[in-house]
């Protein structure tokens, strides 16, 4: 096991290195960058990027505001290299493209970036102007405690409840559950989510409308934090939940299903063991292989892609809400590091999977598997 474990820490970094190159040319050659956000702010466009780049350069609102949108085209005609260049002075367009790094090649840039992400050095960003790697430290437990959250509770309720299915296959606790499932499975997220603030956070005020702890969190004592963390983490973990179980669940069902009718439990039946003994020490471990080869792609989807809208409804300040506002202001460091980070949470989540398979049932070897 130990070979294999080098084996694949080895390819990480050849893994990760393609899906960052790959990314970055379709990013790089995609529509838009942060100069056109710079520029849709100068033509009353709201970006964030341009909000903190005027603030810091008196010469672009003086531009905008004596020569006039027009005056600005009609100059920016004579400036080559660059197609959404209007409304910008020249001196001004030359600075912040050289700031942003766009007068390099695009080659250049991608072999400066990977450089910099192997030491895991994120660069500053465009928008916040500080260090990605201090906002990324900042937001990842947002979402991380989110994610973590909502798959604890998912596993909690999903694996006992496929149990029961399976061991009451065909009767009316299985055919009310399927219903039940089916329905709900139904709701879109966001539909759920805005429905459950709608009723329990402003009709009812069980819980709190948005944030991530209260405005009294620092006065509280340890384990108030705790509680407060939880209370103002329930609707969304609710709508995590919602948004994974069905799967999982029937996914439980079926492979604990294909093992029922197996020799081995016929010989535990005939031994006179129990049906939660039989259930729980000899079905559990072969069949919860397949339930766990889900977990990898079930963390990094919350973690990284369905955390987006549950942290805009929710107004949470996370991985998700950063990722949307660097692609919507073009903020490359940002966009690049979201990519380096989630894919080695990815590909270290499907390293800890092959182990956990070996924990679970000791028969599985990957010594003589070629990787």
């Amino acid at each position: 096991m130990v070979a294999y474990i080098i084996r694949r820490l080895l390819l990480i970094p050849i893994t990760l290195t393609g899906i960052f190159m790959t990314s970055f040319v379709i990013i790089n050659f995609a529509p838009g960058g942060p100069l056109e956000a710079l520029i849709a702010e100068l033509q009353g466009i709201s970006t964030d990027l341009g909000d903190r780049m005027i603030g810091s350069d008196g010469d672009v609102g003086e531009a905008t505001s004596e020569g006039g949108d027009e005056a600005l085209a009609k100059t920016m005609n004579d400036v080559e290299g660059y197609t959404g260049r209007e409304g910008l002075d020249p001196a001004a367009f030359e600075r912040y493209r050289e700031m942003f790094g766009l007068d390099r090649p695009w080659y250049v840039r991608m072999f400066d970036y990977f450089v910099s992400f192997l030491r895991f050095d994120f660069k500053e960003s465009l928008r916040y102007g500080r260090p990605v790697v201090e906002i990324i430290a900042e937001r990842i437990p947002v979402t991380m405690g989110l994610g973590l959250l909502g798959t604890i509770f998912t596993y909690l309720i999903c694996i006992p409840l496929g149990i029961a299915k399976a061991r009451r296959d065909g009767n009316r606790f299985d055919w009310f559950t399927t219903t039940g499932v089916v329905g709900i499975d139904s709701i879109p997220n966001f539909v759920l989510a805005i429905a459950l603030i709608a009723i329990f956070a402003v009709n009812l005020q069980w819980f709190p409308l948005e944030g991530l702890v209260g405005d009294n969190f620092a006065e509280l004592r340890w384990w108030e934090k705790i509680l407060d963390y939880l209370w103002h983490m329930t609707l969304p973990a609710i709508v995590v939940l919602v948004g994974g179980y069905s799967g999982l669940m029937m996914l439980t069902k079926n492979s604990f299903m294909d093992h029922l009718g197996q020799q081995y439990v016929t010989t535990a039946r005939a031994k006179g063991l129990t049906e939660a003994r039989i259930m729980y020490f000899h079905v559990f471990r072969n069949a919860m292989i397949l339930v766990l080869s889900g977990v990898p792609g079930l963390l990094v989807g919350l973690l990284f892609t369905g955390s987006v809208f549950i942290e805009r409804i929710f107004n949470l300040n996370g991985l998700g809400m950063l990722g949307l506002d660097a692609l919507s202001n073009r903020d490359y460091p940002i966009l690049y590091a979201n990519i380096w980070v989630s894919g080695l949470i990815g590909l270290t989540l499907v390293l800890v999977t092959d182990i956990t398979y070996t924990l679970i049932d000791p028969r599985i070897n990957f010594e003589g598997r070629k990787v």
